[in-house]
């Protein structure tokens, strides 16, 4: 199984861009192509013909931005790829993704660098680990294991959302084409995944998408649409707001001033939040409670309705509402 190492932002395996390779110099152990922007060179076990012709087996490979003092983008190693039919493919391609898919046509162990990574396997069952960033990685045909790591990561499909089973597994979640054609995928740590009609974001009740899809039901009385909870989401990882700010920003807003209406008495407020987010009177010691602390000034209005929407009995109630994941039908994300 090859390894491939991605190193920084210049690195893009989902996109296809077109450019011209040309074979730079020809040894026994190094070959090297050069675009103008961009350097690969190979390395191997090679014989070089009275052409220039290459054969023999290619064991690594290194791409590196010529403009940028040879930083490097893209490393593969412990490769046992015909150097021949590789250097001609580079040197016949049309678009950066024919070069990639003839590198990464086997079971693969693919690594992301700490920046936003653009990934993707090509065939067979590939490892894919993202880095840090904010990552993007195509699911290929193959059963992949993706682990997105940190950052707000997706994964794509090129099919539709009905084509595919998703469940929820102890760690993450599993991606199954039902068709049989493109495998099924284990994903962890990863939140969102596009498909060509439909977003699903893979929250669960109990980490940070869970939290603010109770924070939309318990203030405004229905689902997060797809923009706020990625701007929320990305808020609460950055560390620029808590749940306490989104209800105390959902509470200034029309939609609330509509559900709950102005001038209430604390304890008629209460009253009205087990109403809507627990969906039941609330029991004496309860709204007795929530009521003095209101009354004292113990906490904000926020803070009680994040109390409230994070208590055992709403996390319990939202299981069910969560479900395999939160499906957007008109989805941000264009495959």
């Amino acid at each position: 199984m090859a390894t491939f190492q991605a190193f920084g932002p210049y690195l893009d395996l989902i996109g296809s861009t077109a450019v011209q390779w040309k074979l730079i110099s020809t040894a026994s152990g190094s070959v090297t192509l050069e675009n103008g922007l961009q350097q690969l060179s190979i390395q191997g076990n090679f014989a070089i013909g009275p052409a220039g012709e290459v054969s023999g087996t290619a064991t690594s490979v290194l791409l590196t931005q010529t403009g940028y003092s040879g930083l490097p983008v893209f490393q593969g190693t412990d490769l046992t790829i015909d150097a021949g039919q590789f250097v001609a493919t580079v040197l016949k391609a049309t678009t950066d993704t024919q070069i990639y898919a003839a590198l990464l046509a086997g079971s693969d162990t693919i690594v992301g660098s700490a920046s936003k990574d653009l990934l993707q396997g090509f065939a067979g069952s590939d490892i894919i680990r993202a880095g840090g960033g904010d990552d993007r990685i195509g699911a290929d045909a193959g059963s992949d294991v993706i682990d997105g790591g940190a950052g707000f990561d997706a994964v794509i499909y090129k099919g539709a959302y009905a084509n595919y089973r998703i469940e929820r597994t102890d760690d993450g979640w599993t991606i199954a084409d039902q068709k049989g054609t493109g495998g099924s995928d284990t994903l962890k740590n990863v939140e969102r995944v596009y498909f060509t009609d439909k977003d699903v974001a893979l929250i669960t009740p109990d980490d940070t998408g869970g939290r603010i899809f109770r924070m939309y039901q318990a203030a405004l009385d229905r689902k997060p649409d797809e923009a706020g909870l990625d701007y929320w989401t990305h808020q609460i990882d950055a560390g620029g707001a808590t749940l306490a700010t989104i209800a105390d920003a959902f509470i200034k807003s029309a939609e609330y001033r509509q559900l709950y209406g102005t001038g209430l008495s604390n304890r008629d407020l209460v009253g009205k939040y087990y109403e809507h987010i627990l969906h039941r009177a609330p029991e004496q010691a309860g709204l007795d409670f929530w009521t003095g602390v209101l009354d004292r000034k113990a906490a904000t209005n926020a803070e009680v309705l994040a109390a409230i929407s994070e208590s055992k009995e709403n996390v319990d109630l939202s299981v069910q509402l969560i479900g395999s994941g939160l499906v957007f039908d008109t989805p941000i994300m264009t495959v």
